[in-house]
Parts: structure tokens; C-alpha cells; sequence
């Protein structure tokens, strides 16, 4: 019986495990070939894993009262930031009461037509 090869790894291919079978033509042993190009280099170490990439330092918090944080607040910016919002406020709230009546007179319309088709099967019947 013909000695059975064992991979030196589990991971790492070394052709098949198991002999060939004998061959039942005669002629000449085939000639060994180049294993496919995914596995060319298969056995060479892994790369490391990727980790993403480094985290970043937090920058120093100011302490309180040292006056950092309100030299940020321009008083001109947080006013027209104010009138920004409270000007978008302002539309989307109006736009929204217009969507409501509408809703609500168009509600109106289909019950009163609901209304009146059942008053004419009552009467009907």
C-alpha cells in the first residue's frame, strides 16, 4: 500500500491527500502541473488583521470660566442662526396648518357624500 501524504497545515494545500489510482492504459506518467494562480503563493503567512484606522487624542476640555468656549459664539452668527431657524419654523408650521385644513375639508366633503348615500338607501328601502 502506497504511503499517504498528510498536509504539513490545514491550511496549506500540497496537492491531494490521497494516491492516484493506477492507470489501466499504459504510456507515460503525466508531467506535474503548476497549481492555479489563487493558490500560488496560498502557503506564505497570513497578513496581519486589519484594525482600521488610529482613534483620535480628545483635545483638551476647557475649564470653566476660562471664557474658551463663549469666544467661539459669535454674537452675529447666533443671531442669524436664530432668525434661520425661527424663520424655517415659521414656513413649516404654515405649511403644515394648510395641509391640515385641507385634509380636513376634503374629510368634511366624504363624509357628507357617505352621509347622503346612505340617507337615499334608507329611503329606498
Amino acid at each position: 500500500m502506497p504511503q499517504l501524504r498528510t498536509p504539513a497545515s490545514p491550511s496549506c494545500y500540497q496537492g491531494p491527500i490521497t494516491p492516484n489510482p493506477p492507470r489501466d492504459r499504459a504510456g507515460p506518467p503525466l508531467p506535474a502541473r503548476r497549481p492555479p494562480p489563487w493558490r500560488d503563493n496560498h502557503c506564505a503567512p497570513s497578513p496581519p488583521p486589519l484594525t482600521g484606522p488610529p482613534r483620535r487624542k480628545r483635545e483638551a476640555e476647557p475649564e470653566p470660566g476660562s471664557g474658551m468656549a463663549l469666544e467661539a459664539l459669535r454674537p452675529r452668527a447666533v443671531r442669524w442662526a436664530l432668525l434661520a431657524a425661527f424663520a424655517a419654523g415659521v414656513l413649516v408650521g404654515w405649511q403644515a396648518g394648510r395641509a391640515r385644513r385641507r385634509f380636513l375639508r376634503w374629510r368634511q366633503r366624504w363624509l357628507q357624500r357617505r352621509l347622503a348615500a346612505a340617507q337615499e338607501q334608507l329611503e329606498a328601502a
